[in-house]
This record gives C-alpha cells, structure tokens and sequence, in this order.
C-alpha cells in the first residue's frame, strides 16, 4: 500500500512538469486543468511550509548522542497546491545527507501521506500518513517499519507551526507506540 502511495505521488509529479512545460503553465498556477478538489482548508494545511528555510538541527548519531548542525531545507508547492515537495543537502549531524520528500494531501481519504527517500539509505524510502489538528498548528504522523531488530513504530510530529517557524520531530517505538525515542528534532525559521 505505501509503495502504491509514493509510487502515485511520484508519477504524478513526473506526469505534471512534461504537461505544463507544453502548455506553458505550471504544477502550481492553479490553471483549469489543477485538483479543483484540493480548494478546501485542509488541503493547505502545510501551504506555511513553501519556501527555504534555516534549520538548527539535532539528531541522534549511531552511539545515541544528540549531534547539532545548521542547514538550509527548501519546499515547494506543486500540483495545484495538494502537494509539496522538499529538499534537504547538508551536514544533519550524521554526515553529508541529500534527501526529498513529498507532502500529498488526498482529499478522497482526507488524509495527509508523506514519503521520504535519501542518500542514507539509497533505494528505502517511508511513507508516513495522518494529519494536523483542528488548530492547524500541530500535526501528528505515522508508519510502521520492519527492522532486522523488529518492528517498529515510526512518528513525524509538526508542532508550534507558524508561517514563519515550526518545530519538527522524527521519532520512533518498538512498543507500539507506549513510548517514543526521539531520534531528530528541528526547530525550523523561514530564512529571509
């Protein structure tokens, strides 16, 4: 199911460039053709996250110790605003990291997914879903992951998000969710 997902979300981002490149417009202009069904408030929850913006970011290396950098992420709205796609380059506290993700809303489920894919893990990649709460500044959401080591529970927590900030945090359980290891926390400031 989540390879379908990101599979979906992939090709619909390849099919979307060739497409506007013909006609002139782009993903994100809105234009006649774009998700009409991606109008509602729910499917611009993450609209704060367009943009670049300047990282202080602490994950956890392979000792456990909490390892602190700061970089630049880039995110931009694509497909009529019902999704986002991110950029990470840089020194994220356990060396050189080049990543993307993606941020899709599907208004049939209501739901958001996320994926992810990097260098660190070249041909893996996580789909996570779920969504924010009603205040719309705080989003909680959820894969599960088979390790050598068991199952695990993955969680992407958003909270305190504002359109120029927002704190971010990865962690996981092997519990099923009774407990959490936080393993990277970013506080996000968009850059100016």
């Amino acid at each position: 199911m989540r390879a379908s997902i990101f599979m979906a979300a992939v090709a619909g981002l390849m099919l979307a460039v060739p497409a506007a490149a013909q006609d002139g417009s782009t993903p994100d202009d809105g234009s006649a053709d774009g998700p009409t069904a991606c109008a509602n408030d729910t499917a611009h929850q993450f609209d704060f996250w367009d943009g670049t913006w300047n990282v202080e970011s602490r994950r956890r290396d392979a000792n456990g110790e909490w390892r602190e950098t700061r970089n630049q992420w880039r995110a931009e709205t694509v497909l009529g605003g019902c999704a986002f796609v991110d950029y990470a380059d840089g020194d994220f506290g356990t060396g050189r990291l080049r990543g993307m993700g993606t941020r899709y809303y599907d208004p049939g489920a209501d739901r958001w997914y996320i994926t992810w894919m990097s260098t660190e893990q070249p041909g893996a990649f996580e789909t996570w879903e779920g969504g924010f709460d009603e205040s719309g500044t705080s989003a909680e959401f959820f894969t599960d992951v088979q390790t050598p080591n068991g199952p695990i529970r993955s969680r992407i927590r958003w909270w305190d998000v504002r359109e120029d900030s927002a704190e971010w945090e990865h962690a996981i359980s092997r519990d099923d969710g009774a407990t959490w290891i936080p393993t990277w926390r970013m506080t996000l400031r968009r850059a100016r």
